[in-house]
């Protein structure tokens, strides 16, 4: 299918919805029979039935009245889009960015700036998190939650720093699975495709009167890709995960989960790696890795009869990545209490602190070396943050500020200021202004990292610079959602960002055999503004459409006398424009149909064209347990690239793929 007329295709068929949705945002409202509600927050719930999301203000607030770019991808949503893993499932959310670069590896960033390790997007599993503090980003083949487990994925696009700290500059994306309560049944699920096998058990059960427990395990492992001429890319990769959830107290005001989570796996994959003395330039060398780690978290909640509430998690985490050319062992113990309460009749007040404590080993590689190869960095933080009802039910006030410390740039704060009009129980008006920091990882001041060579002459490598500081940003954000009725809800944003001391990388004095040291410094600037569209529509009963759409303009700069020549690109590594239509469909004899079509831009910089995808999906529930899927992914093409790799992978094409997928509950 010729891309041009698939995007023509696309396009007339978004705007088809669009122009719909607007015509029904005209007309006579439907009628909603809702009951009555005490406030216009509670007409809210009770008539549109929003989603319930904790992300936005660390406390339970239906999503349609938040003062925040936030959506949720939810179970059902997870379950009809045929996504096997994480990143293929955010794929779905307006304004966020998923490339695929390899069999294991993705680009995810939200508003800007993406790469193979984006470094501007805080991500959490249940509150744990797991951006890694060696070379900041996201180990995306190591964050395998069960899909079947996750509840909802909440996805705040704009930073998120006041109650979730450092890094959470462009978003927060918070995965957050099911109570157990809500998983007694035991489950069996089998995918085989062209691309992957997955074989994944849950068994639900009760302790006692007043507990609930699951239990899991599952393996699966991914193919190889292809590069360009046909040739296997070697990055196949596989896993064996088990885990547990177990949640007292339910009808009690102390509730208490403890839940855990082991891993084993592979990597494949060969390193192109540089030598000074030709023939040949670079030298092909198999880097197979075994990965483990595991993790174990406890948060005791407190809820008392004023509508006050106590919060204490604490979580264990350890992850280990022996390559064959480099090693991280990190181990991360981290505790957070916060308090919320009601302050007279308009004031929601909610506080906390924080204490985290990272142990990394970095053994010495010859391609990577680490001044010092292992220490503990300390990490001190506190917040408080108030909602302000302005008019009661009507406006809100939400001001705050975190406050950390950490051991590479001392003290750091990140106040924002959030505005909401719930208009009327249709509509809601938000605006806010934020400050994020994006603090220094222990590869930016701790590291000689080798990533190229000039022949006869020496090494390029990255240095690591002590004085490298934190880069800042301030975000301006306004939005407006509307829900003209009970079928359609619209929800827009636009933002204009502004950031400093960004990372650059520029020409230093050689030394020893670095012939071309590239030093970490701040001299880096930007400026981005765009907006996000994203519209849901209940056609009929049985029929629901999704859409969403998103734009952003990036510009970089530099200070005078710098040399960088990387930042330049980071504009052309993000597309300026994307969308996607979700089509459901409930058909006659318990069968379904999903269809979705992907459009992204082309990236300039790194020279990847536009593409388009389509997926399918048809299931049919055979039983009340028993379920049968297939589906088909990338439908359109034989393969096509998202994104490039590190310098010292090869290229890959994402392919076609087809799989077939059962589930048995019983």
């Amino acid at each position: 299918m010729n891309i041009k007329l698939g995007f023509i295709a696309a396009f007339l068929s978004f705007s088809t919805l669009s122009s719909t949705v607007f015509a029904a945002a005209t007309s006579s409202p439907a009628d909603d029979s809702a009951p009555a509600a005490t406030s216009s927050q509670e007409k809210i719930l009770s008539l549109f039935n929003p989603t319930e999301v904790t992300t936005v203000s660390r406390r339970k607030e239906d999503s349609f009245s938040a003062a925040a770019a936030i959506y949720v991808i939810t179970q059902e949503d997870i379950k009809r889009s045929g996504a096997t893993n994480v990143p293929e499932a955010l794929r779905l959310a307006p304004g966020v960015d998923v490339a695929r670069s390899g069999s294991e590896r993705y680009a995810v960033s939200i508003r800007g700036f993406n790469d193979n390790i984006a470094n501007k997007l805080l991500v959490m599993v249940d509150g744990r998190t797991v951006y890694t503090p060696t070379f900041s980003g996201v180990n995306w083949d190591t964050v395998t939650p069960p899909l079947e487990d996750i509840k909802q994925i909440e996805i705040i696009r704009g930073p998120g720093g006041t109650l979730w700290g450092a890094n959470a500059v462009n978003g927060v994306i918070n995965i957050i699975t099911e109570d157990a309560q809500n998983t007694q049944e035991n489950l069996i699920s089998g995918i085989a495709g062209t691309e992957t096998r997955n074989i994944y058990g849950r068994n639900g059960g009760k302790i006692g009167d007043d507990a609930f427990y699951r239990i899991y395990a599952q393996a699966f492992d991914y193919s190889h890709t292809k590069a360009e001429n046909g040739d296997h890319v070697n990055d196949a990769w596989d896993r064996q995960q088990s885990g547990f959830r177990i949640d007292w107290g339910k009808t009690s005001q102390d509730n208490i989960t403890v839940q855990g989570d082991v891993y084993t796996g592979t990597d494949n994959r060969t390193a192109f790696l540089p030598v000074p003395t030709p023939p040949p330039f670079v030298n092909p060398t198999v880097d197979d890795a075994n990965l483990h780690g595991g993790n174990i978290l406890g948060r005791w909640t407190h809820s008392y009869a004023d509508g006050a509430q106590t919060q204490l998690q604490v979580y264990f985490d350890n992850w280990d990545r022996l390559f064959d050319i480099s090693e991280e062992k990190v181990n991360t113990l981290d505790f957070d209490l916060q308090h919320s309460f009601l302050a007279g009749d308009r004031n929601e007040i909610t506080m906390g602190m924080g204490y985290r404590l990272v142990n990394y080993d970095e053994p010495a590689r010859a391609y990577f070396l680490y001044n010092p190869t292992q220490d503990d960095l300390n990490l001190y933080s506190t917040f408080i943050q108030d909602k302000f009802a302005i008019i009661r039910d009507k406006v809100f006030f939400t001001f705050g500020s975190k406050f950390e410390v950490n051991d590479f740039t001392g003290f750091e704060y990140e106040p924002s200021a959030r505005l909401s009009w719930l208009i009327d129980e249709r509509q809601t008006l938000w605006a806010a202004i934020s400050r994020a920091v994006r603090t220094p990882s222990i590869a930016d001041e701790t590291i000689i990292q080798t990533v190229g060579a000039i022949p006869n002459a020496g090494y390029v490598a990255l240095v690591s610079n002590k004085d490298y500081g934190s880069e800042d940003l301030i975000a301006h954000e306004i939005g407006y959602r509307i829900r003209p009725n009970s079928d359609i809800t619209i929800d827009t944003t636009a933002f204009y960002n502004n950031y400093t001391n960004l990372q650059t990388l520029d020409f230093g004095a050689p030394f020893g055999n670095i012939a071309v040291p590239l030093v970490d410094h701040n001299y880096g600037k930007a400026t981005s503004y765009g907006f996000e569209l994203a519209s849901t529509w209940k056609v009929t009963s049985k029929w629901q459409l999704t859409g969403s759409y998103s734009y952003i303009l990036l510009h970089t700069s530099l200070e005078s006398g710098s040399t960088d020549t990387s930042l330049a690109q980071d504009p052309g590594k993000s597309p300026k424009n994307q969308f996607n239509i979700r089509s459901h469909l409930n058909l006659p004899y318990d069968t379904e149909m999903d269809n979705m079509v992907y459009y992204v831009d082309k990236l300039d910089s790194i020279d990847i064209p536009a593409y388009i995808r389509f997926d399918s999906k048809f299931t049919w529930h055979c039983t009340d347990n028993v379920e049968l899927s297939l589906v088909g992914q990338n439908l359109l093409t034989n393969e096509h690239r998202e994104f490039v790799p590190i310098p010292v992978l090869e290229e890959s094409e994402i392919a076609r793929s087809i799989y077939a997928q059962a589930k048995v509950r019983f």
